[in-house]
């Protein structure tokens, strides 16, 4: 059937009958849409209620290269993501390196580094936020070191640094 076939066709139809049709194929339309909608909303539902998606990224600012021994070094970090409250952040340190990336399940008491800042070992922070720590180095030595952060039942990691205390 032809072009002109079909809307002489469609002419000859009662007006009721071409209405009926295209109404149906607007309800298709919006029954489909309304479908994708409700399967995005009940995805970002299911995302805010199980915590998945929601990350949080733990990054240093600033930190010493080097550091003389008996002196104190100071360390700048951020804790972003989306806001809530965490009890504790830190520096951890120590003379042997944790290589590699650090996952959410990794503790500290799982990694090689021996000390830590202590001036956000414990508290209440409301993140995000940007901390400034410090700690005395009494030891020459070359020192490795991550940012941490604990958030829920997740640990988070920065990359790890050095610094050498002469």
């Amino acid at each position: 059937m032809d072009e002109e076939e079909k809307e002489e066709k469609a002419e000859h139809k009662p007006e009721h009958e071409n209405r009926e049709e295209s109404n149906f194929s607007k309800s298709k339309y919006l029954l489909i849409a309304g479908a994708v909608i409700l399967v995005v909303a009940l995805w970002m539902g299911f995302k805010m209620i199980t915590g998945m998606g929601v990350q949080y990224l733990v990054t240093l600012v600033d930190g010493s290269k080097e550091v003389v021994a008996g002196s104190i070094t100071t360390f700048t970090w951020r804790v972003d993501g989306t806001p809530t409250t965490i009890n504790m952040t830190t520096v951890y340190i120590g003379t042997a390196s944790t290589p590699g990336t650090l996952d959410t399940k990794i503790k500290p008491s799982e990694t090689t580094y021996t000390q830590f800042v202590q001036d956000f070992a414990s508290g209440k922070y409301a993140i995000p936020l940007q901390f400034v720590g410090n700690i005395k180095m009494e030891n020459p030595g070359t020192y490795y070191y991550r940012v941490y952060a604990p958030v829920g039942e997740k640990n988070y990691w920065s990359d790890e640094y050095s610094f050498e205390v002469k």
